[in-house]
């Protein structure tokens, strides 16, 4: 059966138009995060010293890749051939030791801090909307 057989003047109904008013849920205020006033100072101090180790270890762990890529890369060239460019090859070794460093150092500092977090998440009450 074809849609003129069933509809010979080719004319649709309107459709309603469903609008946010006609359905509550949907006309409610759209849900907020929780706002920063409800979030425990002790889990605030303890994200803070995360970021803290965070930003910590990628400061340290930068410079300290970096300088090893370095050697190992300089010490690789002058064992395997003292003509070939060394400089080409120790900005690329400092680049692969800056983002090793970014990562390991970050890496290493939110592990060094992620008990602190742990304790300030299990020792702080819950607000009683949440449970």
């Amino acid at each position: 059966m074809t849609a003129l057989a069933v509809n010979p003047e080719n004319t649709t109904p309107p459709t309603p138009s469903v609008t946010l008013a006609a359905v509550p849920e949907l006309a409610a205020a759209p849900p907020r995060l929780v706002p920063s006033e409800l979030v425990p100072p002790e889990i605030v101090a303890a994200e803070r010293r995360w970021w803290h180790g965070f930003a910590l270890g990628m400061a340290i762990g930068v410079p300290v890749c970096a300088l090893l890529w370095m050697g190992i890369v300089g010490l690789a060239l002058v064992v395997a051939d003292p003509g070939w460019p060394v400089w080409p090859a120790l900005a690329m070794a400092a680049v692969v030791g800056v983002f090793a460093g970014m990562f390991l150092g970050g890496w290493a500092g939110v592990t060094a801090c992620a008990e602190q977090l742990d304790e300030a998440e299990l020792h702080t009450p819950r607000p009683a909307s949440s449970r």
